[in-house]
């Protein structure tokens, strides 16, 4: 038999009473509970978008992007999502952010986009892309500081969205190779840089300073490649700075460099002489809107692209595919 004293009925009574209260308050305060995520819901929506950077349109037309987000939910709206819209949209805008700046402000950063390939769609049009081949526009020709791109073929090609070298999805080894060579030369500061090659995978190759021809080989150890060249290159500058020749580093962990004359160099030669056919004039720098003002949004803006030079250009590029060349 248990030794344990009997309770009384008031005892009994006042531990029921006291249960009751903890679960009439667990119950009140999940209904609060759900009463402010309903609240959170219904009354934070979107009603005021600012945006801040630098970038070659003007605040109203990035409001004007993101119009529809007005009267949504700060909860369900996806912000990544809506940096990509505005990257689509305006091509020339990139590292897009966009946050949330409860109760009811979506905040707008972005810069503009670098351009840094030429890529050729078709006879003298070529998409115009940042280091990412995210395509700024078609032009007719190739501006300065750009660097052409030869390869097999385009599969795929949309403006303000990336190109793709390849019709399999996730697998394009041309856009890895070729995202490879301008990460490893910007990172061994090694500029002037053509023209780069990347029809046939097992020979890539690159012009440097429109008279060295830089083989590459495979696409394996790219950045050691680069860092090979930039220290070879640098060396020879120093005995000859203007003369032709060829670089071999197709051979693991080796530069090997050869003197030549520019008739028996078909590749820079082809070079140069379709380079005074593609070459666009230089132009003036396009100046780009800075701000670090606040803009509440705009939604009855009339909004147009940014003029860009692209005479005899066909502008409505998006959305198009081509097969890719043998």
């Amino acid at each position: 038999m248990s030794n344990a004293p009997r309770r009384s009925k008031a005892e009994i009574a006042r531990i029921r009473k006291r249960r009751k209260l903890i679960a009439a308050g667990v119950i009140l305060a999940f209904i609060a509970v759900i009463a402010l995520s309903v609240s959170a819901f219904v009354f934070c929506r979107v009603e005021t978008i600012t945006v801040k950077g630098e970038f070659p349109y003007t605040q109203d037309e990035i409001i004007n992007v993101l119009a529809a987000s007005r009267g949504r939910s700060m909860f369900t709206v996806d912000t990544e999502e809506l940096a990509d819209v505005v990257e689509a949209a305006l091509p020339y805008t990139d590292g897009v952010t966009v946050a949330r700046k409860f109760p009811k402000t979506l905040s707008v950063n972005a810069k503009t986009a670098k351009k840094v390939f030429a890529v050729e769609l078709s006879a003298k049009i070529f998409a115009l892309t940042n280091e990412n081949l995210k395509m700024l526009e078609p032009v007719p020709a190739v501006p300065s500081g750009v660097i052409p791109v030869e390869c097999s073929g385009i599969a795929t090609y949309e403006l303000g969205k990336p190109l793709s070298f390849s019709s399999k999805a996730g697998d394009d080894p041309a856009k890895k190779v070729l995202t490879e060579i301008y990460t490893a030369a910007q990172n061994e500061e090694f500029g002037d840089i053509s023209l780069i090659n990347i029809s046939d995978l097992n020979s890539v190759y690159l012009i440097h300073d429109g008279r060295i021809l830089v083989r590459l080989g495979d696409t394996g150890n790219i950045p050691n490649k680069i860092s090979l060249a930039k220290k070879s290159i640098d060396e020879e500058n120093k005995l000859s700075p203007a003369q032709y020749g060829v670089l071999d580093l197709s051979i693991k962990k080796k530069a090997v460099f050869a003197p030549d004359d520019l008739k028996d160099i078909p590749e820079v030669t082809a070079y140069l002489e379709k380079a005074e056919e593609i070459t666009a004039p230089e132009e003036p720098a396009q100046e780009a809107t800075a701000t670090d003002a606040d803009t509440e949004s705009v939604t009855d803006t009339d909004v147009s692209a940014p003029a860009q030079d692209t005479a005899a250009v066909d502008t409505t590029i998006t959305n198009q595919t081509q097969n890719t060349a043998a």
